[in-house]
């Protein structure tokens, strides 16, 4: 019997990979990572893998006999996709995706050849990011803030832009074109405050900034845009920004300062000190019991421990 379940399980979870090629649907927000997932065989030599954006000329990833062509890749997957497992064992092909956009919305298809057959379609994947995941920064004022934002690295012909949308101002929060700043875009309350965080933003695809010395009136909602490698503008990052007065609970986080999580440590370690001693009581009064009853039972005859 156990040997029967046994086969039916491995059974069911070969053809549950072999069965790939339905499409399957993935969700995930801005700036997140993600997993495509495929699957060949385990036993074969892969001699060629292809993943690939329907519609697209060029490819997400090309490997052939173990090999990378980066000639052949997309520009705007350049530095953002590797192998999951680099040796492709026990026929893992799936790749992750780093520092996803909107821009990267499409289907995705995973090809392989192996046992000298021709390439044959494994798993097809529709992939859809989340514009709303908005990222949470917490900072006392007078204090700088890091608004981050990712792009693909090695861009080219790169115009970047943060924009506070949710509230009326004459500028931009920064403007960078051709790798030119662009100051007298700028609204006045920015100029002198705003400055790149990563001084090889655009080999390291790091379109993140620095807002030194924030006021009250810095919080809001800040949005980066940009357009590289001659794609049309694109929204990046939405990050909300809250900025706190001296005193109360501040510094760079998105989920409480150092006070509420000493409050909230001081609070479960009271909790669990309290539930460990309740459940300590509660065994010391069990085992007591259970004692008693053996200790009596022991010194019973037969016919009294029938009756009892």
């Amino acid at each position: 019997m156990l040997k029967s379940a046994l086969f039916v399980f491995l059974f069911s979870s070969f053809l549950g990979r072999l069965d790939c090629a339905d499409n399957k649907q993935t969700n995930v927000k801005h700036g997140d990572s993600v997993t495509l997932t495929c699957y060949s065989p385990r036993d074969v030599v892969v001699l060629m893998l292809k993943w690939k954006k329907q519609d697209e000329q060029r490819y997400v990833l090309f490997i052939r006999e173990n090999r990378i062509y980066e000639n052949l890749q997309d520009p705007s997957c350049k530095g953002r996709v590797e192998l999951k497992d680099p040796e492709m064992k026990n026929g893992e092909l799936s790749v992750i995706l780093k520092n996803v956009t909107v821009n990267d919305n499409g289907i995705y298809e995973c090809s392989a050849a192996y046992n000298q057959q021709e390439p044959q379609l494994l798993n097809s994947i529709t992939l859809t990011v989340d514009p709303s995941g908005q990222k949470e920064v917490k900072v006392t004022q007078g204090e700088d803030a890091t608004l981050e934002c990712y792009g693909p690295s090695d861009a080219t012909n790169v115009l970047l832009r943060w924009t506070k949308p949710d509230q009326q101002i004459q500028g931009y929060v920064f403007y960078l074109k051709d790798g030119h700043f662009q100051e007298h875009l700028l609204d006045q309350s920015f100029k002198g405050r705003v400055k790149l965080k990563d001084s090889k933003w655009m080999k390291n695809g790091n379109f993140s900034v620095i807002l030194q010395n924030v006021t009250m009136n810095d919080s809001g909602t800040y949005e980066c845009y940009a357009a590289y490698n001659n794609q049309p503008v694109q929204i990046l990052n939405s990050t909300s920004l809250t900025v706190v007065p001296p005193g109360q609970t501040g510094g760079q986080s998105g989920d409480g300062g150092e006070e509420d999580e000493g409050e909230k440590s001081g609070s479960v370690g009271l909790i669990v000190g309290l539930s460990v001693s309740a459940v300590l009581l509660v065994a010391a009064v069990v085992g007591f019991v259970i004692y008693r009853k053996c200790r009596n039972s022991k010194y019973k005859s037969p016919s009294e421990q029938g009756q009892g």
